[in-house]
């Protein structure tokens, strides 16, 4: 069973990569294949080298966007069963100007793996009116 410290850590490691821009701290998030599922279009990653270019994509969008500060104010999360949890974070990004370029909240299927270790499975990205507050509250240390 999953347990707050497994899902905290994951996403102080994934919040930490998306901050530093660092791809191999990000990518080691995921379990592959996966999904990433945003209101505009749902991508099928079938494996590492695929995921490292989609969240290439990524970085180069936030780069552009001139995002200087991500914050995670809330994040919460259910157990399904033994092995698969569901999270729900709240994320804001920032620009220089200290603008909020993006506002939304994000469901994650969490997995635990062969390994024992918590990663990323599926996630897919809501209008901040969807944000839910599920049974167990996490922080991620970044609000």
């Amino acid at each position: 069973m999953l347990v707050a410290a497994d899902i905290n850590a994951l996403f102080k490691r994934y919040l930490a990569g998306f901050i530093q821009q660092d791809l191999a701290v990000v990518a080691s998030c995921y379990q592959t294949p996966c999904t990433l599922t945003t209101p505009e279009e749902m991508q099928y990653i079938v494996d590492d080298a695929q995921l490292e270019c989609t969240l290439l994509e990524i970085f180069s969008q936030l780069s552009v966007a001139n995002v200087a500060e991500i914050k995670v104010p809330y994040g919460s999360f259910d157990n399904i069963n033994t092995e698969l949890a569901l999270v729900c974070l709240h994320w804001q990004f920032i620009d220089q100007s200290q603008q909020t370029f993006a506002e939304f909240c994000a469901f994650y299927h969490i997995e635990s793996t062969s390994q024992g270790k918590a990663k990323i499975r599926h996630v897919i990205s809501h209008d901040l009116s969807e944000l839910k507050h599920l049974s167990t509250t996490i922080n991620i240390g970044n609000n």
